[in-house]
């Protein structure tokens, strides 16, 4: 099937920020306008509350701690890698660390952006309180911000449209630190620029006051809005070169968000809803418009796309497998999220870094029910129906249930096992090399 596809994630995103899913809010209308004229799942489950073993699950389709836990995808059959040898011209656009070549994010694209890379050497010269004074006066942020991002991913799509063609887009903007948005700094306002990153550092830290919540809550909402209205734009660019008609649009959100839900800050080592209930959209050709309830995971997204396209990935020994297989159907989905990090570090670990068993977090939601399993602490099991803010935990109250739940989990972990053995590895690249070898 020739038809392009459009992936747009965005990082840090919680499924309340979207109106048509919480009924609060009014600061996205675009993707609310997306949701009404697509498909809307309400109950979208990231894998893992963190970017890297959530894109491992959304782009290769792997449970977190699948390959031993590693989290690059270097060895592993892509999304994009299977877009190449199905014809597509691809583009990435991004500014995330995790998502880099080193990661093995690169291969199958034919055009990967990740704005990563900066001249330095101006930089050497200078010292280093001058170098602090400029990032301040610019108000520098550590990603590309939503707009420029937005502009080279329209350029190429302008340049690339007459050809059938895979544009992944992840914004950034929804991720601390968090500043206002407002009008460029100037050298008078750098006191109230230290001021907010010291609002980020003590919430970081978990020494802030209720009133200083409240300002960061109101600057995620205000980046939330700006990546809002750039998706807007992309739209409005794809109507207006006629390509919508022959357009997958795909939109989801990483993983969450924590503004002291649950004690911490940023998107830590918990599995709680705030951090894993993403928004998830798919609008396109013979696409029926509709609201789906069920439960459903991000480890779906790439054989969802793929059988978007009439592609079977079955030899491919994804993890997911397509929504469209069975949102129709009275079964129930075992959704699953995975944690292992015993503290916040990032990618400088290094392309072999891992999660560790010894501090597994496994979240199943079956239904109304979610337990939570913790290799070092006491699991948990909340009624979703009632308490889907995850206040009261029934552990101790629903024996019957909790024992039911863990013992999903138990299979869940001997079946990912069985997968991680030397001999499903092994295969999983030999598919890789064997696709790759067919791309020219």
């Amino acid at each position: 099937m020739k038809a392009n596809i459009v992936l747009i994630s965005i990082d840090c995103l919680r499924a309340d920020c979207l109106r048509s899913i919480s009924g609060k809010n009014s600061i996205t209308p675009n993707m609310d306008k997306l949701a009404k004229n697509g498909m809307l799942f309400t109950r979208a489950f990231s894998t893992s509350s963190w970017t890297p073993p959530a894109f491992k699950s959304i782009l290769a389709s792997l449970y977190p701690f699948s390959n031993g836990g590693c989290l690059n995808v270097r060895n592993n059959v892509t999304l994009p890698l299977i877009m190449k040898w199905l014809g597509y011209k691809s583009a990435a656009f991004h500014s995330n660390p995790w998502l880099t070549e080193r990661f093995g994010y690169k291969r199958g694209f034919d055009d990967f952006y990740d704005f990563l890379s900066r001249d330095s050497s101006s930089r050497r010269l200078l010292p280093k309180t001058l170098i602090r004074m400029f990032k301040s006066l610019k108000n520098t942020l550590p990603y590309i911000d939503a707009n420029q991002l937005t502009e080279h991913a329209i350029s190429w799509i302008s340049k690339n449209k007459e050809r059938k063609f895979f544009v992944w887009i992840h914004f950034m903007d929804a991720h601390e630190p968090y500043m206002p948005v407002e009008t460029p700094p100037s050298i008078f306002n750098i006191i109230k620029r230290r001021r907010i990153m010291v609002i980020n550092k003590k919430a970081k830290e978990g020494s802030i006051n209720a009133h200083d919540i409240d300002k960061l809550r109101k600057w995620y909402k205000q980046r939330v809005k700006a990546i809002d209205s750039c998706i807007g734009h992309i739209i409005n660019v794809l109507n207006e070169s006629n390509l919508s008609e022959n357009t997958y649009v795909i939109l989801l959100g990483d993983h969450g968000q924590q503004f002291f839900e649950h004690g911490t800050f940023g998107h830590g080592l918990q599995l709680y809803n705030e951090l894993i209930h993403v928004p998830l959209i798919i609008l396109g050709p013979n696409v029926e418009k509709q609201r789906i309830e069920k439960s459903v995971s991000l480890v779906d997204i790439t054989p969802t796309i793929l059988d978007i396209l009439k592609y079977n990935v079955k030899k491919f020994h994804f993890h997911g497998r397509s929504l469209f297989t069975y949102i129709h159907q009275d079964r129930e989905r075992e959704v699953i999220s995975e944690e292992g990090r015993n503290s916040r570090w990032g990618p400088e670990r290094g392309v072999d870094a891992k999660l560790e068993s010894r501090c597994r977090k496994i979240s199943l939601i079956l239904g109304n029910w979610k337990y939570i399993y913790n290799a070092e602490g006491k699991d948990e099991l909340y009624n979703l129906r009632r308490d889907f803010n995850e206040r009261n935990n029934l552990i101790d109250q629903e024996i019957e249930i909790a024992v039911r739940m863990l013992d999903k989990i138990k299979k869940f972990i001997a079946w990912l096992e069985k997968t991680n053995s030397k001999i499903s590895i092994l295969r999983q690249k030999i598919n890789r090399m064997k696709l790759e070898r067919k791309i020219p």
